[in-house]
């Protein structure tokens, strides 16, 4: 009963809601597992990364992300271990701006969102965005892995 009441107070903390005034079930899980993620308290891991979309190939090429204290310090080519260029650093995300993406695709009522997220941490483990059927090549993929703790 107690796990119950925790979860509705976390699934209540906030999201779509719909006409009845439940939470949308993407929202719902969306929220338990930030809620998951927030409880882990890590602010520095490192994870593999891989976006697919309509992008320059650099873009979609497989890369090691590493976040330090919350910012991403370090991006390098998972093939090569070849740092990925200072100026495109900003195009990879935080597991916190995956979860942002999620949230922004449900606010903007995405056709399609997909989410799968990792049972233990709650990051997203695949995120599959469609956000308007009608519009070729908008779509987007972002696969995560193995997310480790760094100290």
């Amino acid at each position: 009963m107690r796990r119950f009441a925790l979860l509705a107070l976390v699934a209540a903390g906030c999201g779509s809601v719909t006409g009845s005034g439940a939470l949308e079930p993407d929202q719902v899980q969306l929220n338990l597992n930030r809620s998951l993620w927030r409880r882990a308290a890590l602010s520095s891991y490192r994870y593999h990364y891989r976006r697919s979309c309509f992008c320059l190939p650099a873009a979609t090429e497989p890369v090691l992300i590493r976040v330090e204290r919350g910012a991403v310090a370090e991006v390098v080519y998972a093939r090569t271990g070849n740092p990925v260029e200072p100026e495109r650093l900003p195009d990879y995300p935080t597991v916190d701006r995956l979860f942002e993406l999620v949230q922004d695709a449900l606010d903007r009522r995405a056709d399609r969102l997909t989410v799968s997220y990792e049972p233990g941490l709650g990051y997203p483990r695949r995120i599959d965005i469609d956000y308007d059927r009608g519009i070729a090549d908008e779509e987007l993929i972002v696969e995560t892995a193995d997310l480790k703790p760094v100290s």
